[in-house]
């Protein structure tokens, strides 16, 4: 399992594995950035 940017290429590049998206907030420098990320996995998920 890892997590990873939600980009073309890491999509691209784990397409043969189970991809789960996901909503996540960045808290830097006191600034709330949400984003989205990816759960790579070679097993399937809920």
């Amino acid at each position: 399992m890892l997590s990873n940017n939600n980009t073309t290429f890491i999509k691209d590049l784990y397409k043969d594995f189970f991809i789960t998206h996901i909503g996540v907030t960045y808290s830097i420098n006191e600034q709330r950035n949400p984003v989205n990320e990816l759960i790579i996995t070679n097993y399937k998920t809920c």
